[in-house]
């Protein structure tokens, strides 16, 4: 009986894994010290700072504005994971507004580590079928997460792709529709602006190896963020 049950909890267990790091997640509420951002949330939603979250094979990455990543070590038995070498790359909002939303989601992974993070998974009865996450840090401060169908956002965003990725000497950014770019600005890892352009072909050949980012800004406000790899 007992090996039984331990099968189960490791099916339960795999399943719940497999449910946190094979979904795209949208951030729905930040609960800091008993205080709900839903309602920042919501508007950073309407001004495009791209909010998702992801988890696949050993590291984490999370997007509000800019970017933040860490390596990732889940405990899937007490269904909390912790974060390492986190590193984040700060890129301007486009109001005050969702810059402290920024730094406060930011903050809230930065802050509880060491210390392990919670989470829980549970369904939403919407006709979109959503999955539900909710990390809880250390101190009781809750980021609240769901996946989505694909909403006008998202098609903006999937719109834009870079190649070649790696790149040695021209990354050019293709346009799948006619979305009206208004600036391209590159960034570095750490954050920091190096140049922008107008231009689709972007030369890189004096560009060191690492990892850059691409901030596409429309001609609607709208902001798309991508990542490169200069070879």
């Amino acid at each position: 009986m007992r090996k039984i049950t331990l099968f189960i909890l490791f099916l339960y267990t795999s399943f719940a894994f497999s449910q946190l790091e094979g979904n795209d997640w949208s951030l729905i509420d930040l609960i800091i010290d008993g205080s709900s951002y839903e309602s920042d949330i919501v508007q950073s939603e309407a001004e495009s700072n791209y909010q998702n979250l992801t988890f696949l094979n050993n590291h984490y990455e999370t997007t509000l504005c800019g970017v933040l990543q860490a390596d990732l070590n889940i405990d899937i038995n007490n269904t909390q994971f912790f974060l390492t070498n986190l590193t984040e790359t700060a890129m301007d909002c486009s109001t005050t507004e969702s810059t402290i939303l920024q730094n406060l989601y930011f903050g809230f992974f930065n802050n509880n580590v060491p210390n392990a993070f919670q989470y829980e998974l549970d369904s939403f009865n919407d006709v979109h079928g959503n999955v539900g996450l909710v990390i809880t840090d250390i101190n009781g401060n809750q980021a609240l997460f769901e996946t989505r169908y694909v909403s006008v956002d998202d098609f903006i965003n999937a719109s834009f792709s870079l190649y070649p990725n790696p790149v040695k000497n021209v990354l050019i950014i293709k346009e799948e529709s006619n979305l009206n770019m208004d600036n391209i600005t590159i960034y570095n890892f750490l954050g920091k602006e190096l140049f922008s352009t107008k231009n689709k072909r972007i030369n890189t050949s004096k560009m060191n190896p690492g990892i850059y980012f691409v901030r596409i800004k429309l001609q609607n406000n709208k902001v798309v963020v991508k990542k490169f790899i200069k070879k």
